[in-house]
């Protein structure tokens, strides 16, 4: 997931990303500066709430989730 902050002068990007490990779960959030940050799970249900916790932490620091543009739906050819 992709998160933005409009607070900055320029906006800034950072990116979360889930990667499976043989124990558990992993995020890796990259930040714009370069730095990258793992935060570890044991199990489900320590991923759901180490990720809520992970959010409410950036919205406090002025990251919103950026949005994906829907995709377009297009009929198929020959329809």
């Amino acid at each position: 997931m992709r998160f933005i902050n409009r607070r900055l002068r320029e906006p800034r990007r950072l990116t979360v990303r889930r990667i499976r490990a043989r124990s558990g779960h992993r995020l890796v959030v990259a930040y714009p500066d370069g730095l990258r940050r793992l935060h570890a799970f044991a199990d489900d249900a320590a991923l759901v709430s180490g990720t809520a916790a992970l959010q409410a932490a950036l919205a406090a620091e002025g990251w919103e989730p950026l949005q994906r543009p829907a995709p377009r739906w297009r009929p198929a050819a020959g329809g």
